[in-house]
């Protein structure tokens, strides 16, 4: 894991394929694997009308009081209006994000780094979580080539990016 930095997005839209699954009997664990090594190997964003560029965005929409979550593999687009079926539109508002880069071999990575940006690194730097924004890992040309070719073999960085606000002073 390099440095986590703390920057600001502004909102974005992207569209893509989602997967409603749930964090309740770790049906995420068993269901996010297959989707995104299948949404990945075969190319399915390519479907996307008006794709921005070739990255893939796996973005979590997840609401506190829930175990509940849309995960959805997404491309940035312009193109809203009219979407194939199958596809759906995430708008990602702005925020500030706590984001770094890490070396990705499966979801446990994931959520190892979620645990310590959020039980370690949020109340030690004097942020937390702001549940008005969402979560989204960015997959660049380089991980997602050697992905395809071997799997989670060799480099496979990615970034996370950790919606977070400025705890408020006691």
């Amino acid at each position: 894991m390099e440095e986590i930095s703390v920057i600001r997005k502004s909102e974005f839209t992207a569209v893509g394929f989602m997967l409603r699954t749930s964090f309740a009997g770790n049906r995420q664990a068993a269901e996010i694997p297959p989707f995104f090594h299948d949404t990945v190997l075969a190319d399915r964003l390519s479907q996307v009308p008006g794709r921005l560029n070739e990255e893939y965005l796996c973005i979590f929409d997840k609401k506190p009081d829930s175990p509940d979550l849309d995960y959805t593999i997404a491309s940035l687009t312009g193109a809203t209006e009219v979407l194939p079926d199958g596809l759906s539109l995430v708008k990602v508002p702005a925020s500030l994000y706590a984001c770094v880069r890490f070396s990705k071999k499966g979801n446990q990575d994931v959520l190892k780094l979620l645990k310590t940006m959020m039980e370690e690194w949020a109340p030690e730097n004097g942020y937390m979580q702001n549940h008005s924004g969402l979560l989204f890992i960015r997959y660049d040309q380089a991980f997602l080539a050697n992905y395809r070719s071997s799997g989670y073999e060799g480099e496979t960085m990615a970034e996370l990016y950790f919606p977070v606000v400025r705890k408020p002073v006691e």
